[in-house]
């Protein structure tokens, strides 16, 4: 399972740089460092065109209800986010709902030569805190699923609920 092994290999390479970095990145870089880190592994893909958010949000269902390894990543992110809000409010769709406008928000962060706002940045993170190692590996890597299966069509039917 490749993209578990990738998973690992993200989580410890930005927990073993998380307290240098947490402080000082602001939301603006952390999703610019984010969003080309997806962009990275979809080379053929750009970061200045991405496909719309409709076709997005198709494909994060997709990727979140898919293999054993997306849900395992998937899991993890429903975790983390849990843990993040002690459980207050957070119910599973409300998580989807989070991680899939994050996921979004990762991708289209850079159209066009414009980039969302500060106060939309500050709003996304203070749901998902993506200066978790785990949370972040998660959501870049099911972003970067999600986004290769906008260009690459794929077979599977049954959607995530």
């Amino acid at each position: 399972m490749p993209n578990f092994n990738e998973f690992k290999r993200r989580c410890l390479a930005y927990h073993s740089h998380q307290p240098a970095a947490s402080g000082h990145v602001s939301p603006s870089q952390l999703f610019a460092q984010c969003n080309t880190t997806i962009y990275a592994h979809a080379s053929h893909m750009q970061p200045q065109s991405p496909p719309s958010t409709a076709d997005i949000a198709l494909r994060i269902k997709e990727v979140c209800a898919d293999s054993i390894s997306w849900r395992y990543i998937y899991d993890q992110v429903e975790d983390s986010v849990q843990h993040q809000h002690g459980g207050y409010g957070v119910s599973k769709p409300v998580i989807f709902h989070y991680v899939s406008n994050m996921i979004i928000a990762l991708l289209v962060y850079r159209r066009h030569d414009k980039t969302l706002s500060s106060e939309i940045l500050m709003r996304l993170l203070s749901k998902l805190d993506l200066h978790q190692p785990l949370l972040r590996a998660g959501l870049e890597m099911l972003a970067e699923e999600s986004l290769r299966r906008c260009y690459v069509p794929h077979t599977y039917t049954e959607l995530a609920g």
